[in-house]
């Protein structure tokens, strides 16, 4: 038997005062003079033994009814297996989980509720002295620090969702980072409560080994089960071009996570407060199905947009929010090409566009910086300078369209410095026609309602062979050899034509099937912007135009204020990352000073929304237990820790002896 409060102990010691009573008793007596006492010697005799043994007898009753309350007070206990020695130091940590998934309604509530009031239910039973440490996902610093009970109540009343997303194994791993700062004998154990819902994605990888300074508690929380459980997967733009009066296609996937199909589900998508689109979907069971949007933005600016399914039973992956900014006209530079190729300039005459042309030997650098598509005639040798600048754009994310002169020297010159290997083979002077049309490559995406047939396409005179690696045809000819083709390089594309722009080598540069492919090489971006973040992305970002002559920090309005998200430049580029701080589903204003860059739009982690669940009794080994499946917490832990209090024990067999000594003043009678 051990005591949780062994101190009070000390008042054993007022049994000395009933003794000191019963041995010192200051009443006086009277003699009284008989004539004849023989026959009242003996009663008395008798009498005065049978009092004393009444006196013996309550005394003891009376003492041991006070030595009974005495330890009472003192809290007696038989110590369980998992308890601590009597006096020594105990520490506790725990870990309730926040995540979105403990939101759901259980046999009691929402889970989340249910684990703060069993959290509360065990700090009720832990001693003054005990050292408790209070973990969610947020991770915050105040969570690395030990309490006392008293003071760990209130952490868990201040606990609320949090769309932080954290796996098991770093959960572990920021419990035993707090070891080092327990107060503890290096024998004991730090005991680790666990109140989670343990989906089977974050705690899969979950191992107790090795862990003997710890002994965990897992106590699993369970929602009520669900016929229906979809999310928003994913979302992304058909066509990457993003300016006003251009029609937008947005894809959105929705996911299934059930056995059964879900019919007629309705998912509505808003941009800037407006509904501009509505679909029915069927999603067929553990699978996805994909709705299509369509939107036209009719000014230059920043838009906010979210897609939402209705009236479906679990709410917190229902809603994917977005964001996106139309851009200015997209900028062609063309060098060489003033009099080879003069539609250009009528090509380009649209709004969507802002076209220049320079000469070889009169090239503006600054224009050739904000350029999206620089086309390049090779009759004239590569400089420094030039080839410089154009993989600078290539970097950033900027298309190159190679137009070969009939100079062959020169033509191998710019494929060397641009790193396309091997040149291209000897000019062929051979008459071909183009054949086919690659309408699978998504430079051609909206260009043909069905795939061409029986084409007439442009004729050739002679032509170079493109160089094969890494090569992605566009249009080719009757023998199979590419008449345009693209090649990956860097962020960027470099386009390359087989042939040149004089009328004696082509046709293409006037037929209508290179309309669409100067086109859309200038409109498809490499560089696409992100129409949204996920949390737990660290790699993930957001890019802007790199600022001019700006010696501020972007910073990020949220409710609660300003924070300065993590940015770097790099490449003509502005790179912004998610903050260290989690931000709840929603649109965050960026600005540079007072300048609005755009919105970031956040969403919650996906594998929230799987909602499948580990079996806990399945790889847990000796530091690790958990309530049998259907018992009831916290009955079992209670047991399991805190031992068989005595103190009703004792205070019952103090009333009893009370009782006793009052039965024998009263019916034991000299």
């Amino acid at each position: 038997m051990s005591f949780l409060y062994p101190g009070f102990l000390w008042a054993l010691t007022a049994l000395a005062i009933p003794l000191a009573i019963h041995l010192f008793q200051f009443r006086r007596y009277r003699t009284l003079y008989f004539p004849q006492t023989q026959f009242l010697e003996q009663v008395q005799q008798n009498t005065r033994s049978l009092r004393r043994l009444r006196h013996w007898l309550v005394l003891l009753l009376r003492m041991l009814a006070l030595a009974a309350l005495v330890l009472a007070f003192a809290r007696p206990y038989f110590p369980a297996a998992g308890g601590a020695a009597p006096g020594q130091k105990q520490s506790f940590v725990l870990y309730l989980d926040n995540s979105y998934s403990m939101t759901l309604s259980g046999p009691q509530g929402p889970l989340l509720n249910q684990a703060r009031a069993q959290a509360a239910q065990l700090l009720s039973s832990l001693p003054r002295q005990a050292q408790v440490r209070v973990l969610t996902n947020d991770f915050t610093p105040r969570q690395q620090r030990y309490h006392s009970p008293t003071q760990a109540l209130r952490l868990i009343d201040q606990i609320q969702p949090s769309p932080a997303y954290r796996s098991g194994t770093a959960i572990q791993q920021r419990i035993k980072a707090s070891r080092p700062n327990v107060d503890l004998p290096d024998s004991s154990q730090v005991q680790v409560f666990w109140f989670s819902d343990f989906q089977r994605q974050p705690f899969g990888q979950l191992d107790f080994a090795n862990s003997s300074q710890w002994r965990h508690h897992l106590i699993p929380l369970r929602p009520h089960t669900r016929e229906t459980n979809l999310s928003i997967d994913s979302l992304w733009w058909g066509r990457p071009v993003l300016q006003p009066g251009f029609e937008q296609t947005l894809h959105v996937r929705v996911r299934n996570h059930d056995s059964s199909a879900v019919k007629d589900l309705p998912l509505k998508t808003r941009i800037n407060g407006q509904l501009v689109g509505s679909a029915t979907l069927t999603v067929p069971a553990l699978s996805t199905a994909t709705a299509t949007f369509y939107y036209t933005p009719q000014k230059m600016g920043h838009y906010r947009g979210r897609v939402q399914i209705e009236g479906e039973s679990i709410p917190f992956d229902n809603t994917l929010h977005f964001a996106f900014s139309t851009r200015e006209p997209t900028r062609v530079v063309s060098l060489g090409l003033q009099s080879e190729l003069p539609l250009l300039k009528q090509l380009y005459a649209d709004s969507l566009f802002q076209y220049q042309s320079f000469a070889l030997n009169n090239v503006d650098y600054g224009a050739l910086a904000e350029a999206q598509l620089v086309l390049l005639h090779t009759r004239q040798s590569p400089s420094s300078g030039l080839v410089e600048a154009l993989q600078e754009r290539l970097a950033e994310g900027g298309h190159l369209w190679l137009v070969p002169s009939r100079r062959e020297s020169s033509t191998r010159q710019w494929l060397k410095v641009l790193q396309l290997k091997p040149g291209p083979a000897a000019f062929r002077p051979d008459t071909l026609r183009a054949r086919t049309i690659h309408s699978q490559d998504p430079f051609y995406e909206g260009v043909f309602e069905s795939p061409p047939e029986d084409a007439r396409l442009p004729r050739v005179f002679g032509y170079y062979p493109l160089p094969r690696e890494k090569r992605r045809p566009l249009l080719s000819l009757s023998n199979g050899d590419p008449l345009v083709a693209y090649y990956p390089q860097a962020a960027g594309k470099i386009f390359l034509s087989a042939v040149s722009p004089a009328p004696e080598s082509s046709a293409f540069y006037r037929h209508p099937i290179a309309v669409p492919l100067l086109l859309n090489a200038a409109l498809f971006q490499a560089a696409f912007p992100t129409p949204y973040l996920r949390a737990g992305q660290k790699s993930a970002f957001l890019s802007f135009p790199s600022p001019t002559q700006s010696e501020q920090a972007v910073h990020l309005e949220t409710p609660k204020g300003e924070l300065i998200p993590p940015q770097r430049q790099a490449a003509g580029k502005l790179k912004v990352f998610l903050p260290p701080s989690h931000l709840a589903p929603g649109q965050y204003p960026l600005r540079l000073d007072t300048v609005l860059l755009g919105y970031a739009a956040v969403n919650g982690h996906p594998q929230e929304s799987i909602l499948r669940y580990r079996k806990l009794q399945q790889g847990l080994n000796k530091q690790a237990s958990a309530p049998t499946e259907g018992s009831e917490w916290p009955q079992q832990i209670e047991a399991n820790f805190q031992g068989e209090p005595l103190s009703s024990w004792f205070i019952g067999i103090g009333l009893l002896l009370l009782l006793l000594e009052m039965a024998t003043l009263k019916f034991w009678r000299s």
